[in-house]
């Protein structure tokens, strides 16, 4: 874990920008200390991650205003708990629809979320600066302890 990518942390969790997807605000929470299952998770720590969860999604919301906001725990890299906070923008499901020739309908926000990881994987969208949206995220993040 690179330190620049901590947003902020709460007493057992931590909030980082995702640095395997350039888009701004796709965070990850987690707890400080690795857990593998729901069940093995203390109950203090699940919540301060519900509290950490919480003020994540609120501070994406405030600072993005995306119009949809996904949030899931999938794990199937580590296995350890953790979970995404992904911020979909209209620009972003324009920039989905094209690559997948899908101009209308529907649409699903596990294979937003694919396409995008990998889409965007060395370079952000054009025209976001994803350093100055970190620390706008940083800055932002007092209003919400």
């Amino acid at each position: 874990m690179k330190t620049g990518n901590v947003i902020f942390e709460t007493h057992a969790c931590r909030v980082e920008q995702c640095l395997d997807c350039r888009i701004a605000g796709y965070l990850i929470v987690r707890p400080k200390s690795p857990c593998m299952s729901f069940t093995e998770t203390p109950a203090a720590v699940w919540q301060d991650l519900c509290l950490a969860l919480s003020q994540a999604c609120r501070l994406v919301e405030s600072v993005l205003e995306p119009e949809r906001l996904y949030v899931g725990r999938f794990g199937e890299g580590s296995g350890e708990i953790h979970i995404h906070v992904f911020p979909r923008t209209a620009w972003l499901l324009q920039q989905y629809r094209r690559a997948t020739d899908q101009p209308t309908g529907p649409v699903s926000g596990p294979l937003i979320l694919d396409w995008a990881r990998e889409t965007f994987r060395d370079a952000g969208p054009p025209d976001t600066d994803f350093d100055a949206t970190i620390q706008m995220l940083k800055e932002r993040t007092r209003r919400f302890e």
